[in-house]
C-alpha cells in the first residue's frame, strides 16, 4: 500500500463575527501630571464691601462726622456678621486761638457704646479758627526756614562722611580724598588722620593725578653757607633742632597708617664739599649720612639710599647740586630728621634743601 501524501494549503476564509466583551482587565499605573494651563481672563468687578462710610458736616466753626456702619445681616450659612453697629463720631468745636496752637486734648469717646443714639459729644480745640489764618502765612515761613536749616544741616553731614579737605572737614588721607572724589584736582588740602582734636589738623599737597600721594611739606631749609661741624649730626653742631615738619608725630603715624610706602627727596647745594663720591679718592666713605625717623642711621650702603644726580663729585668753587632720594616700604624710617656732613674743611660751605615727605 503507498505512502499518502498532503495536499495543498487551502485559501484563507473570511473574517467571523465578533465575539463577546471580554473581563475588565486590571487598573494601570497612575499617569503623570499635566501642565498647568494658561490662565483665563480676569473676573468681573465684585459688588461694594460692606466696610464703614463717613459723613462730614459742619462750618467754619463746628465740624462732626459720623461713621455708618452696615446692618449686622447673617451671612447665607446662618452664621452672624462680624460686623456690629457703630455710635455717631463725637462733634468737633473749633475754637480760635490767640497763637495758633491746638492747647486741650480730645475727651475719649467709646468705639462701641451701648446705645447707637447716644448723644454725640463735643471736642474742644483751640487755635484752629479763622481768626489763625492771620498766622498762617507767618508758619509757612517758619516752616521754610525750618527745611532750608534742615538741607544745610544734611549737606554739612554728608561733608562729615565724606569730607573734601576743607577746613571744617579735613580729609584723613589724599589717598581717601581721591577715592570719595576722584575728579579733585592735584593741590593743598586740610587733613587730620587721628581725627582726634581739631588743633592738629594740617596742610598738605595731595599728588591725586599721581595716585593720592599725601606730601607734607618741611618746616625749613639749611641756607647755603659756611658751617662748622664739631659733632657728627648737623643738629648737635648748630645746637638746633631736628627736622620738623607741618604734620606733628602723631599725625605721621596715624597717616603711616594709612599708607603703604613713602618717598622723599633731598637737594644738596656744595661749594668744595663732597656729598657722595669722592671722584678722587674713588669711593663713598664721605658721602653724606641722613637720620632716619625712627633713630636708625642711612648710609650710602642702605638699600633705601639713592643719588640721582651728583655734580658735587667736581669739588668746584662753584655752586654745585647733588640729590638724594629715599624711598622705601619701611614707613618707620621717613621723614628724615637730621644728616651729618663727612667732608669737612676750609673754604667750604654747604646747604641743604629738605623735600616733603610723601605717603601712598
Amino acid at each position: 500500500m503507498g505512502k499518502k501524501r498532503k495536499g495543498k494549503r487551502g485559501k484563507k476564509g473570511r473574517k467571523g463575527p465578533p465575539g463577546d466583551q471580554g473581563d475588565t482587565g486590571p487598573k494601570g499605573e497612575k499617569g503623570r501630571r499635566g501642565r498647568k494651563g494658561i490662565p483665563g481672563p480676569p473676573g468681573p468687578p465684585g459688588p461694594p464691601g460692606l466696610g464703614p462710610s463717613i459723613t462730614l458736616e459742619g462750618n467754619s466753626t463746628y465740624l462732626s462726622w459720623s461713621i455708618n456702619y452696615p446692618e449686622a445681616t447673617p451671612k447665607p450659612d446662618g452664621r452672624p456678621n462680624k460686623f456690629v453697629p457703630g455710635a455717631p463720631s463725637p462733634n468737633i468745636q473749633i475754637v480760635p486761638g490767640p497763637d495758633g496752637r491746638i492747647t486741650s486734648t480730645p475727651e475719649p469717646v467709646a468705639a462701641f457704646p451701648d446705645s447707637v443714639t447716644k448723644p454725640s459729644s463735643f471736642h474742644r480745640v483751640e487755635g484752629l479758627g479763622p481768626p489763625a489764618t492771620e498766622k498762617t502765612q507767618a508758619e509757612k515761613d517758619e516752616m521754610a526756614d525750618l527745611l532750608s536749616k534742615l538741607q544745610i544741616l544734611s549737606e554739612k553731614l554728608k561733608e562729615v562722611e565724606t569730607p573734601r579737605g576743607s577746613k571744617d572737614f579735613p580729609a584723613v588721607s589724599c589717598k581717601d580724598l581721591k577715592r570719595m572724589h576722584p575728579n579733585l584736582t592735584d593741590g593743598y588740602y586740610w587733613l587730620d588722620p587721628n581725627g582726634g582734636a581739631d588743633g592738629d589738623k594740617f596742610k598738605a599737597y595731595c599728588n591725586l593725578s599721581g595716585g593720592g600721594y599725601t606730601c607734607v611739606d618741611p618746616k625749613k631749609e639749611i641756607a647755603l653757607k659756611k658751617w662748622s661741624m664739631d659733632k657728627h649730626w648737623f643738629s648737635k653742631s648748630q645746637s638746633t633742632e631736628q627736622f620738623s615738619y607741618e604734620a606733628n608725630k602723631v599725625q605721621l603715624r596715624f597717616l603711616k597708617l594709612r599708607s603703604s610706602k613713602a618717598i622723599q627727596r633731598f637737594t644738596f647745594k656744595c661749594v668744595n664739599t663732597i656729598a657722595y663720591y669722592d671722584r678722587t679718592k674713588k669711593n663713598y666713605n664721605k658721602a653724606l649720612e641722613f637720620l632716619a625717623q625712627n633713630g636708625k642711621t642711612l648710609r650710602s650702603t642702605h638699600p633705601s639710599y639713592k643719588v640721582t644726580k651728583d655734580l658735587c663729585r667736581q669739588n668746584s668753587s662753584k655752586v654745585r647740586k647733588t640729590t638724594f632720594q629715599f624711598e622705601t616700604g619701611k614707613l618707620a624710617l621717613l621723614p628724615i630728621i637730621d644728616f651729618a656732613v663727612k667732608d669737612v674743611r676750609d673754604a667750604q660751605k654747604f646747604g641743604l634743601q629738605i623735600g616733603e615727605v610723601c605717603f601712598l
